[in-house]
């Protein structure tokens, strides 16, 4: 186990033109269920639009 428990660290994710947006969209959701927190997958990504 090598995320830290106590708060959520900042991770960078980054895919190519081979990479379908539902696997990115996947791996999101799994880092977000690690983390107790309210925040939605839309959210997280409207921080970045």
């Amino acid at each position: 186990n090598y995320l830290p428990n106590h708060h959520a660290p900042k991770i960078l994710i980054t895919s190519g033109a081979s990479c379908p947006d539902a696997v990115v969209e996947a791996v999101i959701e799994k880092l977000l269920q690690f983390y107790e927190t309210e925040i939605s997958i839309n959210a997280v990504a409207a921080q970045f639009a």
